[in-house]
């Protein structure tokens, strides 16, 4: 018996996409190790480009639509969610250096993709609702 799960069909990938998008995006998460989990990203993302890769061999139009629904902004729900739970671990964030800050919101946002300048404006943006959160 082997240990690999192998999964090639197209719905059964997008039905284990939306789960994880669900797991890591969930208004109340009840596994809160799994939104800021590396090896969860590396799936989401792995599982995200077979779609797009599966798109484009069967000549399917979605593959442009799923790199622009990969492009993540301040105006997703999903941004609100990740900087929720960046502001619920603010003790730990205040202790890390921005190359530990980009790294973990680029795993948190995952398969989203966020540019170097909505990166900044992401972590600016997590260290003031952090400070303005112990204020008060």
């Amino acid at each position: 018996m082997s240990d690999m799960l192998i999964i090639s069909d197209y719905n059964i990938l997008l039905t284990l996409h939306k789960a994880i998008i669900e797991a890591k995006f969930s208004e109340n998460p009840i596994h809160m190790e799994l939104p800021g989990s590396p090896l969860l990203a590396q799936v989401s993302n792995q599982i995200v480009e077979i779609l797009i890769r599966k798109e484009i061999e069967s000549g399917g139009y979605s593959a442009i639509n799923w790199k622009r629904w990969r492009e993540i902004d301040e105006h997703r729900r999903e941004w609100d969610i990740a900087m929720k739970y960046i502001v619920s671990h603010g003790q730990v964030w205040r202790t890390w250096e921005r190359d530990r800050k980009e790294e973990f919101v680029r795993v948190l946002l995952s398969p989203y993709i966020i540019s170097s300048e909505l990166l900044d404006r992401f972590i600016i943006e997590a260290d003031t609702a952090i400070n303005n959160n112990s204020v008060s």
